[in-house]
């Protein structure tokens, strides 16, 4: 479910998934900071960069079955 969400609010609200999934993990980065967890460089990369990687490999796949 975690990984589905930012695609279907993708969907409904009518933004690039980028920008969604971006917005996801940066809020539940925060909740786990707020919550005790740690804030390392590996977290920041991807919660900066996780959408626009799944975004680039999505639009490939997409060719690729075509």
């Amino acid at each position: 479910p975690y990984d589905g969400i930012p695609f279907i609010l993708s969907e409904q609200l009518k933004k690039p998934f980028k920008y969604c999934r971006m917005v996801w993990d940066i809020c539940f980065m925060v909740i786990g900071y707020l919550l005790g967890g740690g804030l390392g460089v590996v977290t920041l990369i991807i919660a900066f960069f996780a959408g626009t990687i799944i975004n680039a490999i999505k639009k490939k796949m997409e060719i690729l079955l075509q």
